[in-house]
């Protein structure tokens, strides 16, 4: 694997933040301030690049985490395709 290219790590982060103000604002005006998290993970496909955005705090952030990665190692690609 490749060392990270910081400019494509920085322009990963920067569209991380610029999406997470957006998909933050978007929830707060349908469900109320702070209903509802999210997390927007951005990621090179074919490098070490890496970012998320989130509106939780980091302790809950990976405790939902964990908890997704644990259902999708629980589930078929049809049932995701059913959840939403």
């Amino acid at each position: 694997m490749r060392d990270i290219d910081p400019d494509q790590l920085h322009k990963l982060e920067e569209t991380a933040r610029v999406l997470g103000r957006i998909l933050a604002q978007a929830l707060d005006e349908v469900s109320g301030p702070k209903k509802t998290g999210f997390c927007l993970m951005l990621f090179a496909f074919e490098g070490p690049e890496l970012t998320y955005s989130s509106n939780a705090r980091r302790q809950d952030m990976i405790k939902a985490l964990d908890e997704f990665r644990q259902w999708l190692k629980d589930h078929t690609d049809n049932e995701l395709s059913r959840r939403g």
